[in-house]
């Protein structure tokens, strides 16, 4: 009996440690958006986010940055509808926890998740190509630069010690 207690206060102790760090780890998601950084830039009402890397990292003149801009307005509605889409694709298939779900419907959300991700990363990878193509020759290698920066943002940086081999 005393070997059952003991068993169920480290079980207890082994769920505890995992919900605070769970705790914490949703804080790190959810924190204010003060804390983030825009590429070390600060963000004005005039010349705000990528502009301005734009205009400093890339040396984008004012008729670039205008180019730029227009192609933004043009571009975001759809981009925004589209990350808007995945992500209900996402909540419902994960909603499925709550609710008895056959293997069919899971692949069709899953599927349904995937077609959204295609569709979104088409459209961002079209978008930085039209705004690259604002670019002078000169301009090129900064531009090529800053768009490893954010596709490496975008896709995340892999762990350090990740091993892809299994010891045994």
């Amino acid at each position: 009996m005393m070997k059952k207690q003991s068993i169920n206060k480290v079980l207890l102790s082994i769920i505890l440690v995992l919900l605070a760090a769970n705790i914490v780890m949703l804080y790190f998601l959810i924190k204010p958006n003060g804390s983030k950084h825009h590429f070390d830039e600060e963000r004005t009402s005039e010349d705000s986010g990528m502009s301005a890397v734009l205009r400093k990292k890339v040396g984008f003149t004012e008729k670039q940055i205008a180019d730029y801009m227009s192609l933004r307005k043009e571009n975001r509605p759809n981009i925004r509808s589209q990350f808007s889409q995945l992500r209900t694709a996402k909540e419902n298939f994960y909603n499925t926890l709550y609710q008895k779900t056959g293997d069919t419907t899971l692949n069709s959300l899953a599927d349904s998740i995937a077609l959204h991700q295609k569709l979104l990363d088409l459209s961002m990878r079209n978008y930085f190509q039209v705004v690259r193509q604002l670019c002078t020759p000169d301009q090129i290698p900064q531009m090529d630069s800053l768009l490893k920066r954010i596709n490496s943002r975008m896709i995340g940086k892999p762990r350090k010690n990740n091993s892809t081999s299994v010891k045994k």
